[in-house]
């Protein structure tokens, strides 16, 4: 089963934990969608776990202290049969370590280089007090500055995602919000390398909520309180999962027509030469001539059917090389263009869900 993994960064609080239960339990079931998410019974007891703990007025779960690997299968249900997809693997990056550059490891540099997304998590709470112009410690900036560097030369999809959206409801647009990011050096600079690679390797902006508005209350210096009776309204838990597909797809999708073009090239360019001699050309040649010149004789049109046979050979042999590669690479050929069919269904599925997203694509910005 073909996998895709996601790194995700963010720094110690951002919600990634969070994010994943919430994720989960909105995907787990093919109540909504055609799909779910399926795990083994020790991470969907983990992340249930989570789940419940968010709920307890006195239960919040403590930040990733290690980097994390969680694994789910996503099926597909077709009438009352279920189909394996594909497996898809997030990285939880420890978010202490983010925040810390004496504590990054190679394990970061590796999944920088061959995730096939990057997903980074920016605390809601410390942009909210960052829209208002509080930060005495500079603490967002300096996890933005962390994160946009690990960013900054990525070729790879990235989502970008502002968690406890609820705090921005009614007083910030993502419009606004993303305004006020681009007054910060490093994400600017981000986002201009972006815009540099235009549709090649999308970055979105996706405001979540992994608790929904009404949940939690802010209070002074960042403390939040939980609304007694308040229910979980999650809010596009499931977009960031349903984006990784389509972009993930849509970079492919560009490789694969690249691949196409070139095996294209490759067939029309096979030219295979017979391997002759010196005396098999002669041979040749006056064989030729002998046909050509003394058609009447008998015996000279016998001599020139000889003196050809080594090279005619030789010749055929060529020829059926030469068709023998052009058919494998035929095959080749159908196999990429099978390939890129797939993605450009599976693609268009997951993309009419994106359609209903709010986000901001970073490499439009100017």
């Amino acid at each position: 089963m073909t996998s895709y993994s996601v790194l995700m960064l963010g720094a110690r609080g951002a919600g990634k934990t969070v994010y994943l239960s919430s994720m989960f339990r909105r995907l787990s079931t093919a109540a909504r969608e055609s799909f779910y998410l399926s795990t083994t019974f020790d991470t969907r007891k983990e992340l249930n776990e989570i789940y419940n703990q968010i709920q307890k007025v006195d239960g919040w779960p403590d930040p990733t202290q290690i980097t994390t690997e969680w694994v789910f299968d996503v099926k597909v249900r077709l009438g009352v049969t279920d189909y394996d997809a594909f497996k898809i693997i997030y990285y939880d990056y420890a978010g202490g370590k983010i925040t810390e550059p004496e504590l990054i490891d190679e394990k970061l540099e590796y999944q920088l280089e061959h995730a096939n997304n990057i997903l980074g998590l920016l605390n809601g709470d410390r942009l909210y007090d960052f829209m208002e112009n509080i930060d005495p410690e500079n603490k967002f900036r300096i996890e933005m500055d962390n994160i946009c560097q690990h960013l900054a030369n990525s070729k790879k999809p990235v989502h970008l995602l502002i968690s406890k959206w609820d705090l921005f409801d009614n007083k910030y647009s993502l419009e606004n919000v993303c305004e006020k990011l681009m007054e910060h050096d490093a994400f600017e600079d981000f986002v201009i390398s972006r815009s540099k690679l235009k549709d090649l390797a999308p970055a979105r902006l996706i405001p979540i909520s992994s608790l929904g508005t009404g949940y939690v209350v802010r209070e002074s210096f960042g403390k939040m309180r939980r609304v007694p009776g308040a229910k979980l309204q999650p809010f596009q838990i499931e977009m960031p999962f349903i984006s990784i597909l389509p972009d993930h797809f849509y970079t492919k999708e560009k490789a694969l027509e690249q691949e196409e073009t070139n095996k294209n090239i490759e067939k029309n360019s096979v030219r295979v030469t017979p391997d002759l001699s010196i005396w098999d050309k002669i041979k040749l040649g006056f064989g030729n001539f002998l046909e050509k010149h003394y058609q009447d004789n008998d015996n000279l049109q016998e001599l020139a059917k000889a003196a050809k046979r080594t090279g005619l050979i030789k010749l055929q042999q060529a020829i059926v090389e030469e068709s023998k590669i052009k058919e494998q690479l035929d095959q080749q050929l159908n196999l990429v263009r099978n390939e890129k069919s797939a993605f450009e269904f599976i693609g268009s599925k997951f993309l009419e869900m994106q359609n209903r997203m709010s986000c901001i694509l970073l490499n439009k910005i100017k």
